[in-house]
């Protein structure tokens, strides 16, 4: 499975000769039934070595770890966003009843600005590679 993460990068970037990647960085590969069914069908959460130990087609040459902190505010900002749009976006077609779907979304914008200050930050947070073809 995390060969496909690095397959999907080499494909998407095959025209740079340098960039730089951004992920969830948690200190195991886990998943959540929650996110599977409602938010990233099919997605996982790569632990913070995942990228940089698959160095065959992308090689990292730096990498960086950013506290959770910052991303459980940036999961407020968006929470609180959401719920100002209120007016806004109600009207969309999110090809569900509106009000199960602001229940899934605010359920996990929630659930993630705990997750991330969980541990004042250091558990769960962001990492930053920095990567070239080989």
């Amino acid at each position: 499975m995390q060969s496909n993460l690095v397959s999907f990068y080499v494909k998407f970037y095959h025209r740079f000769s340098t960039f730089l990647i951004i992920t969830v960085r948690t200190p195991n590969n886990i998943s959540s039934v929650f996110t599977h069914e409602y938010i990233f069908p099919h997605g996982r959460f790569w632990n913070h070595d995942a990228v940089p130990s698959h160095n065959k087609d992308l090689r990292t040459i730096k990498k960086w770890y950013l506290n959770g902190i910052n991303y459980s505010k940036t999961f407020a900002n968006w929470l609180q966003n959401f719920d100002d749009s209120q007016a806004i976006v109600k009207i969309l077609d999110y090809g569900m009843d509106y009000a199960k779907f602001r229940r899934i979304w605010r359920f996990y914008l929630l659930w993630f600005v705990a997750n991330f200050a969980s541990c004042n930050g250091e558990y769960n947070g962001n990492g930053q590679y920095l990567m070239v073809h080989v």
